[in-house]
């Protein structure tokens, strides 16, 4: 069985591979191991060559995420394809309560002043309460534990991306 990023022109593959992580030395990287041959061997490159990344690399994919618990509306009139996956992720969010979600904004803002980058985290197969419970218990962490933390998240955000979008 093909997989679609193999047979795909580079730049659709290229922006493919963004979309699922946005880190440039990420995406460069998995485009060199270009074809993949089967889901595995995507999913394998992709996990692997994350880790090979410098630490100081992670924060730019990090970047490319929305706050957890965006507006979707403004984030589809500005970023269409990033809304597209946001909304898919974070459906359950956006039937929380309003209190709920104003303890994600307030989150975030916490989280982006002691980390300096987002708050990274799969909420796929999550409720609501749990993500902001995990938010406030990872304001905790110093920033060498979080950024680890963090990246294990991207790391799983990818894996689930590449399975909806490049196969």
């Amino acid at each position: 069985m093909s997989i679609k990023i193999d047979g795909i022109e580079e730049d659709e593959a290229r922006a493919l591979l963004l979309r699922c992580c946005g880190s440039a030395k990420w995406v460069d990287k998995m485009m060199e191991l270009r074809p993949f041959g089967t889901e595995d061997g995507l999913t394998e490159a992709a996990g692997r060559e994350w880790y090979f990344l410098d630490k100081e690399d992670w924060p730019e994919a990090f970047a490319k995420h929305p706050p957890v618990g965006s507006d979707l509306e403004e984030l589809t009139k500005s970023e269409p394809e990033v809304a597209e996956l946001v909304q898919s992720e974070q459906e359950v969010l956006a039937a929380a309560p309003e209190e709920l979600r104003q303890g994600l904004v307030e989150g975030n803002a916490k989280y982006d002043e002691k980390f300096d980058w987002i708050y990274v985290v799969r909420v796929v197969a999550k409720e609501a309460d749990e993500i902001l419970d995990d938010l406030n218990t990872r304001l905790d962490n110093d920033p060498d534990s979080e950024l680890q933390i963090a990246a294990e998240q991207q790391a799983e955000i990818t894996h689930l991306r590449l399975l909806k979008l490049a196969v």
